[in-house]
């Protein structure tokens, strides 16, 4: 996917304000998103209910702590195909939010910084 992201922007037709949705449940697709430099980049992924979740399941099925971790990744056990393959809620991510939150943090080392560049900060931050 993200190869390509990058030929596109490489076609002298491409579109600047072009966005790009990835959907996931990882967590390193928000380092990906960043990487790319994109202006309009969401990642959409499915909400995770730990807390209130686990409990409820625990205490409806018997289980112990042991379990929790097993029941975070697989969810119930118990449950039929049918329930398993009901919706979840998504989340979006929009990625330029994050950029300008970072921009917002970064901002005062322009005035101190005589080769201060954003770009190259997000890549700081991604390779961290």
């Amino acid at each position: 996917i993200m190869k390509y992201i990058r030929q596109q922007r490489n076609q002298p037709d491409y579109n600047p304000n072009q966005h790009h949705v990835l959907h996931g449940l990882d967590a390193d697709l928000i380092m990906l998103g960043l990487a790319t430099h994109e202006a309009k980049f969401t990642i959409l992924r499915e909400e995770v209910f730990l807390g209130g979740w686990i409990e409820r399941i625990r205490k409806a099925n018997n289980l112990t702590a042991q379990n929790d971790l097993q029941m975070a990744l697989s969810g119930n056990p118990d449950e039929s195909p049918e329930e398993k393959s009901q919706f979840k809620p998504l989340q979006m991510l929009h990625v330029y939010v994050l950029r300008e939150y970072l921009q917002a943090e970064y901002e005062e080392l322009k005035y101190s910084l005589p080769f201060y560049d954003f770009e190259r900060i997000v890549d700081d931050f991604v390779f961290i």
